[in-house]
């Protein structure tokens, strides 16, 4: 405990004075501490729902230097998102003292079914363990004209494809924007913008990859239609526009190959690990062949999981080049550059050290340097004292667990070399549940059962007063997955990996020497540097955003719209503040969360603390300038609507593409006709390049669902988030009598084909869309839309936000427009309605539906022992789930339920992590 309080000490004292000032600035000016980054991970209930199921999980949060269940924030974000990459449902947990918490999901009985993503993190992760998506040139815009003379023109999406705004005619009128030759804009004034005024810092924080947060695909199924169906796993697409096809982006076969170390060097015996796999991203196992010139050298056998390892000498005079030979066609790969000059590393291990051999190749000497890393911190540093040829060895014993880097650099940061390898030390970590009383016997139909558990420590002593979370699920009804890891895996090997890792157990079924080279093959080719090096020898370069958050605390923006509206005889700049209780049954005390005025610094920024609530509230921010704050009178309504308020956004924006060993099952290849040895040999690469056939929907079915939304999302929520993400207007007012909904047109949708259907009081004339002759324009037969009268967004789609290997090409033709007879085909329809009649929604100033934490749920347990067997028909899949059952002083826990109508066989999930950061897991 003593640790932690000194982390989150120096953490607060070193970054607290740069990012209170700054709250949206991602340069903090205080020199930070070493920055110690968290972990989640969440255990679920189960691996597969249905409609209308619930999705219960338990949340571990730790310290990724050691895992010890210290975690700096006392806040943690989980998101469900749908298959197309819409979020859900956010849900705000608390964790308590040992870094855990507990929620659950409740899955709509209307949704529709696919692969849903759910992911965690902590707004401090959100530090760490990014790319940057590359930005998009804002002043690259095309001059286009219709058939009237107005003015149109596109800007690229922060995403894939690209949006279509409309200039302000006044802003093109005063010469603020100009054009060149080519038909280009010109801005001349950096204060206005033409479209949207895009701030580029905030993008820039806000549209990260991340590759550090926890995220789980979980696949849920249409509710049978009948309880004798309860067994019946159909997952239909959902289709907007009728009939399509899929076109594939990616070659029909692929061979990828990873130099160790990073690079091939002229004259150095240098290894090649290398993969192969089809057009859906599913590998290989393939024999191919590597040519020296039209010279056969060497035959590339598979290893493991389509994956391999292959050893040469390169000679940069000549051309290498990879063949892979099938009966119709010959696939042809050329190997990476040859450097003339570098360094080449080759990392070996056995059962008690690792060795490293290091080769270096320069016209001019260079004082190279050796070093290793692991979870943030600097294991070993040597001098490389050999100009040509130098290695070393290190035992395994003074190596920590889990991911290392080893890496080849000078004296000024640049890296020559560097390698991941693993230390599997389970024997200091691996703790186990082991389960007494599941009886050989088939269960009985709702019989009451009994289980008794034991947690013991990696040396086989019970522990007491153990917090761990229990599942118990119908073995039946369970999904084959490739998502077989639990909590030690996924802390020490997948959370270190960039990308997923199908079945990641297996890599700790043994420590044997295949079972060390298969992990060496993942790492070179997954391997991902979670932690950048020189960030952890000069931390001062470490470009920290977020604090962690130990408290409830609101950062805002106050922008200005005109020039002259910050000046020094302006006052001083009062943010008011204002939390409502949304709760039908208020008392008179209970109706303000909170109430008060802070004052915004000379740059507009601000902050404010409140205390934790659970549910829903309404969160009010209005701005002015006074001479003295009105910290008693609290006057929550005035405001001045030359002034732009904004929330701190800091919700990750990309998303992942789903790997094909998320969305199928090992039952897909063993339908493949595998021998049973070859699939215990090898359950993850099929032998041959499978043929690929597109089947399309019927048309009754794409008639049951092209008009039902994929996402729906209140106007209000959807506007603030835009405001919030950097999409502002800094030439005109933003209120409620001066909002034009054209010009957000782009942040609907990744895509840039879009019908706008408006359905309300604006139903005939609001919104439509017009093709040009190489991409959609917008055209809006109303000059603006009231923001007060916008209710809902409703997408209706199935070309997904979320990245994807293919393209669907639709084969209807729908017309769109009645004004100008013209038909064309679009990939998207987006609903917006309306409030009825002349009601309003948003206020003066800015107005948001605020998110407390989520209040946790108990566990159902339906208790049968007065039941009427015959009349019972119970098909739960989770039996059991418990994320808090503790151990006595024996270190035993004993738990009871029901079972169900059907299940003869269980199967429990129990996991766990002490307070010294050793996992738990069942014992096989």
């Amino acid at each position: 405990m003593n640790r932690l309080l000194t982390i989150v000490t120096l953490c607060i004292i070193t970054l607290t004075a740069a990012i209170a000032q700054t709250p949206q600035d991602s340069k903090p000016g205080a020199k930070p501490v070493l920055p110690v980054q968290e972990k989640v991970y969440l255990h679920f209930d189960n691996n597969c729902y249905f409609q209308g199921d619930t999705i219960w999980y338990k949340a571990y949060v730790v310290l990724a230097d050691d895992n010890s269940p210290e975690p700096l924030s006392r806040i943690l974000y989980t998101e469900l998102l749908n298959e197309q990459g819409y979020i859900l449902e956010r849900q705000q947990l608390v964790v308590d003292e040992h870094g855990q918490a507990d929620g659950c999901y409740a899955v709509s009985d209307t949704a529709f079914a696919g692969f849903y993503e759910i992911r965690a993190y902590t707004k401090w992760m959100l530090n760490f363990g990014y790319e940057q998506i590359p930005s998009w040139n804002r002043h690259s815009t095309t001059y286009n004209k219709t058939d009237q003379d107005a003015v149109y023109f596109s800007s690229r999406d922060l995403t894939e494809g690209s949006s279509v705004l409309e200039p302000n005619e006044k802003l093109m009128a005063s010469g603020t924007v100009q054009m060149d030759e080519s038909g280009n804009l010109i801005f001349y004034d950096d204060e206005y913008k033409a479209g949207i005024n895009v701030d580029k810092d905030i993008m820039t924080k806000n549209y990260r990859q991340y590759h550090n947060l926890y995220s789980r695909v979980l696949p849920v199924y249409n509710r049978p239609d009948s309880a004798q169906h309860f067994m019946r796993k159909v997952m239909p697409t959902k289709i907007t526009m009728g009939d399509y096809e899929v076109v594939w982006n990616t070659p029909d076969f692929d061979m990828k190959f990873y130099p160790e170390g990073g690079a091939l060097i002229d004259g150095q015996t240098c290894r090649v690990a290398w993969e192969a796999m089809n057009q859906q991203q599913e590998r290989l196992n393939v024999t191919a062949l590597l040519y020296e010139d039209d010279e056969v050298i060497d035959t590339l056998q598979p290893f493991y999981a389509g994956r391999g390892m292959f050893t040469f000498k390169p000679n940069k005079r000549s051309k290498y080049h990879v063949k892979y030979i099938t009966p119709d066609k010959t696939f042809s790969f050329r190997l990476p550059a040859i450097m003339d000059e570098g360094a080449r590393l080759i990392v070996e291990q056995d059962d008690e050290a690792v060795y490293f051999d290091v080769a270096q190749q320069f016209q001019t000497e260079h004082n190279l340097m050796f070093s290793i890393y692991c979870r943030g911190k600097c294991v070993n540093t040597q001098n490389i004292d050999n100009p040509r040829h130098w290695a070393t060895a290190m035992y395994l014993d003074d190596l920590p667990e889990g991911v290392n880097q080893a890496i080849i650099h000078n004296a000024d940061g640049t890296v020559y070399a560097d390698r991941l390898f693993f230390v599997n030390k389970l024997y200091e970590s691996k703790g186990k549940i082991m389960v007494a009383g599941i009886a050989n016997r088939p269960y009985r139909p709702l019989e009451k059962i009994h289980l008794n558990l034991l947690a013991t420590d990696p040396k086989g002593r019970p522990i007491a007063d153990q917090t761990m979370s229990v599942s118990v699920r119908d073995a039946d009804q369970l999904d084959p997955t490739f998502a077989t890891g639990n909590i030690l895996t996924n802390l020490l090997l997948e959370s270190e990996v960039k990308g997923f890792i199908e079945t990641p157990d297996y890599y700790f079924e043994s420590n044997d020497q295949h079972h060390r080279q298969a992990l060496d093959l993942l790492l070179m080719v997954q391997g991902w540097r979670r932690y950048n090096w020189k960030d952890i020898d000069n931390p001062e370069d470490a470009n920290l955003s977020y604090l962690p958050e130990q408290k409830m605390v609101i950062y805002g923006e106050a922008i200005r719209l005109r020039k002259d509206l910050f000046h020094k005889d302006a006052g001083k700049l009062q943010i008011s503040c204002s939390i409502i209780n949304m709760n039908d049954d208020l008392k008179d005390d209970d109706y303000y969360k909170f109430k008060g005025v802070v004052e915004a610094d000379s740059n507009g920024r601000f902050s404010f603390a409140y205390d934790p609530f659970y549910g829903n509230v309404i969160l009010t921010l209005r701005a002015k300038f006074v001479n003295k704050l009105d910290k008693k009178k609290y006057d929550l309504l005035t405001h001045d609507d030359k002034i732009f308020i904004r929330k701190q956004y800091f919700y990750p924006q990309a998303l992942k593409a789903y790997s094909w060993y998320e969305t199928n099952s090992p039952d897909n290849i063993k339908d493949r006709k595998l021998t049973w040895e070859e699939f215990e040999q090898d359950i993850y690469a099929s032998e041959w390049i499978p043929q690929v056939v597109i089947k399309t929907e019927k048309r009754a079915h794409a008639r049951r669902q092209r008009n039902k939304p994929v996402y729906t999302i209140s106007f209000l929520d959807y506007i603030n988030d835009v405001w919030d993400q950097g999409f502002y207007r800094k030439y005109y007012l933003l209120n409620n009598n001066d909002f034009e909904l054209s010009e957000y047109a782009g942040t609907l949708s990744a895509f840039s084909r879009m019908q706008y259907e408006l359905k309300g009081r604006y139903n005939e004339s609001a919104l439509i869309s017009v093709a040009g002759n190489e991409r959609d324009y917008y055209r809006f037969a109303a000059e603006n839309s009231y923001l007060s009268i916008l209710k809902n967004i409703e997408i209706v789609s199935d070309a997904p936000r979320r990245p994807v290997l293919f393209e669907h090409h639709h084969q209807d033709i729908i017309n769109v427009s009645s004004i100008t007879g013209q038909i064309n085909t679009y990939d998207r329809i987006i609903n917006i309605t309306t409030y009825p009649n002349d009601s309003t929604h948003i206020t003066r100033g800015r107005e948001y539906n605020f998110q407390g934490f989520t209040r946790p749920v108990e566990f159902y347990n339906p208790d049968y022992s007065h039941a009427s067997l015959p009349e019972v028909h119970d098909y739960r899949r989770t039996l059991y789930w418990n994320p808090c059952v503790t151990t006595d002083r024996y270190g035993q826990a004993s738990i009871e339920f029901y079972n169900n109508s059907v299940c003869t066989s269980l199967d429990v999930s129990a996991e766990g992590l002490t307070r010294y950061g050793q996992f738990l897991i069942m014992d096989e």
